[in-house]
């Protein structure tokens, strides 16, 4: 259901309570705009029995999944990158490894960097150690 996607790209964590009440929790850092996520919450209100049938569809069909992934990727020239799900999750990951948090990656897709941009965002992580905050273009 996209407007469950959205959320939870936006940096909500949507779960499915006694079995018809839908719960959300801000687990981001940076607050998205209201002006973009309001829409999505009344969107969420009006299609909630739809909403409830989803989130129990992945309920019943979805196997656990990892807070922490690694991924080895042909848009930064086969280099291996983990993809967490918070900073917590993060912190799991080898000392040297380049870790992007579902917030960063949410952020890198509200941005849509091309392929050079992503390369030279990865390389400034490797070597600072830093995590994206705000992805506006500077130009």
């Amino acid at each position: 259901m996209l407007v469950i996607k959205k959320l939870r790209a936006a940096g909500y964590q949507i779960n499915l309570e006694r079995g018809k009440q839908i719960k959300l929790t801000w687990v981001g850092n940076i607050k998205p705009d209201p002006q973009k996520i309001n829409p999505l919450l009344k969107d969420l209100k009006v299609r909630k029995e739809e909403a409830v049938k989803y989130l129990r569809s992945l309920k019943t069909s979805a196997r656990p999944r990892e807070s922490l992934l690694k991924v080895k990727t042909k848009a930064l020239n086969d280099e291996t990158v983990y993809f967490a799900r918070d900073k917590k999750a993060a912190k799991k990951a080898p000392p040297s490894a380049i870790v992007y948090t579902l917030e960063e990656l949410s952020e890198l897709v509200r941005f849509g960097p091309d392929r050079e941009i992503l390369k030279n965002i990865n390389e400034v992580k490797k070597i600072l150690k830093g995590e994206i905050i705000n992805s506006k273009p500077f130009l």
